[in-house]
């Protein structure tokens, strides 16, 4: 009975002893998987912030261009009207000298009175019609510089709409993948959405 007791007392003291290492190594355990589940928190807002500074670099980079796209259309704009009104002032200066020939050799004015007065009545009439001409044209380059500057404004607006969207996009994203088992030592992907996707394309405003 002795000799029982005695073995039952040894395999109590061998089944604690043994309960001490399990509970020193799910301790162990524990700490590690704390600090790994840290260790992968702290990558994924690392990986967050990069992606971040990527996509936004990436945003402006685009909006430059698109200004500076919308900055040469409005110069090419300005030269095109350039061209409009010389070509135009040389036309009204090739009439006004083709009438005041014309009239020089009218055989039917007898004398140099009556073409005088002509003369003065043709300026008089090319002016009123050149300004009016002149005035138009105007007008016209007026509303067409107003409307390419419209269309820009709204190509620059979707621009950083749509940048705006692509973070939010891509925080949504990172959000719902990067959740992971830190037990399995995996996280999900926190790629987000590719840089090629980033922004509208630039848009011919013309």
């Amino acid at each position: 009975m002795k000799a029982y007791m005695k073995q039952l007392k040894k395999q109590q003291k061998e089944m604690n002893s043994m309960k001490k290492k399990h509970d020193k190594v799910k301790e162990i355990v524990g700490q590690h998987t704390k600090e790994w589940s840290e260790l992968l928190n702290t990558q994924s807002a690392e990986v967050q912030d990069l992606q971040d500074l990527h996509l936004g670099q990436q945003c402006d980079l685009l909006k430059k261009l698109l200004i500076t796209v919308q900055e040469q259309q409005i110069q090419q704009l300005k030269l095109s009207h350039d061209r409009e009104s010389k070509e135009m002032r040389a036309n009204q200066a090739k009439i006004s000298m083709e009438n005041s020939k014309a009239i020089s050799q009218d055989k039917s004015i007898k004398n140099k009175a009556e073409r005088e007065r002509r003369v003065r009545e043709l300026n008089s009439s090319n002016t009123k019609k050149f300004l009016e001409e002149r005035k138009r044209l105007a007008m016209k380059q007026s509303k067409e510089m107003d409307q390419l500057k419209k269309a820009q404004l709204e190509h620059l607006e979707m621009l950083e709409k749509q940048n705006e969207q692509l973070l939010k996009s891509c925080h949504a994203v990172s959000h719902s993948q990067g959740k992971g088992n830190p037990a399995d030592g995996q996280t999900g992907s926190r790629d987000g959405p590719q840089a090629s996707n980033s922004c509208v394309k630039l848009q011919n405003a013309n």
